[in-house]
């Protein structure tokens, strides 16, 4: 009795291992018939590192990716962004992926490129911030970008002050040195002070016509006269920085004033002799908003004193 009831048991254990088995080939068979019955663009592609540009998905994805550039005038698809409900920002993550692990093939990554997919999004980057600051400086004349400067909607100023940090902490590599340099950066305080100084005097000279700025003229709270005299202190003693001195002579800047501003009286001397045929320039006569008779006067005086120089 004991011995027919284990092997009923068996028995039962059996069938019931093979009515699973049965069911979950079934179930298999079943899945698959339904995914091939799925229209192509809605099927699952095969599990792999990228997918190919010959397979209908990617011809899909990279459509919506063109469409997103026609649209926004780029392809740097933020990583959550859907376009149509599908995941582009996170396809185009992985054709990045597949290209740094060298898995993209010859033909995807030409068409990529060609719409403009850039593969380093922190040079593309890098490099659109530096076209702003070329951009800034073609229409100012200079890169002293204030720290809260907005250029085209770009914090411009704030990516600037990011630079010099990075600058001071080595973390610039060389060739975005050399692209910052040539693009006229300064990197020493000194150098922004002198920078923002030569500004001013620029600003000066397109309101006065000249650069003879008073000892004493403050431009925008800063002692501009005072700091010219100092840049022609420093010419007299030659420690004046070439690149320096080039640009203060080429914006009419003269070294010696005082034997400029004689020699500019002495022109107007000679203008009056030629209009009226001698030089008894009257006390108060006035030439080209000049005081030549004053002038005159005093030259006068000191050839008597003896200290009219030769």
């Amino acid at each position: 009795m004991a011995a027919g009831r284990q092997g009923f048991l068996i028995l039962s254990v059996l069938l019931f291992r093979q009515h699973c088995v049965y069911s979950f080939q079934s179930m298999r068979l079943g899945g698959m018939e339904q995914m091939n019955s799925l229209p192509q663009r809605l099927a699952v592609p095969a599990k792999r590192d990228y997918i190919a540009c010959d397979s209908p998905h990617l011809v899909d994805m990279f459509s919506l990716l063109i469409e997103y550039k026609d649209r926004e005038g780029h392809c740097e698809v933020p990583y959550c962004h859907e376009e149509n409900e599908w995941k582009l920002g996170v396809w185009l993550s992985k054709q990045r992926e597949a290209y740094k692990l060298g898995r993209l093939s010859p033909v995807d990554q030409q068409r990529l490129e060609e719409a403009g997919v850039a593969w380093d999004q922190d040079t593309r980057k890098w490099e659109h911030m530096l076209d702003r600051l070329l951009q800034f400086k073609e229409r100012e004349g200079h890169c002293l970008v204030p720290s809260n400067y907005v250029e085209d909607g770009e914090s411009l100023g704030r990516w600037l002050s990011e630079q010099h940090r990075m600058k001071r902490d080595g973390k610039l590599t060389r060739r975005q040195m050399q692209l910052l340099d040539e693009a006229g950066v300064a990197w020493q305080p000194y150098d922004i002070r002198w920078n923002q100084m030569f500004k001013l005097l620029l600003q000066y000279k397109d309101r006065e016509g000249h650069t003879q700025v008073p000892r004493y003229h403050q431009e925008e709270g800063q002692n501009l006269g005072y700091w010219l005299n100092t840049q022609r202190e420093a010419e007299r003693l030659g420690s004046l920085k070439l690149d320096r001195q080039d640009r203060l002579e080429k914006a009419g800047v003269v070294w010696d004033p005082i034997t400029h501003q004689w020699e500019s009286m002495l022109d107007r001397l000679l203008q009056f002799q030629q209009r009226e045929g001698h030089c008894l320039v009257p006390h108060n006569h006035i030439e080209d908003d000049a005081r030549l008779g004053r002038w005159l006067a005093t030259q006068r005086w000191l050839k008597r004193t003896g200290k009219l120089g030769s």
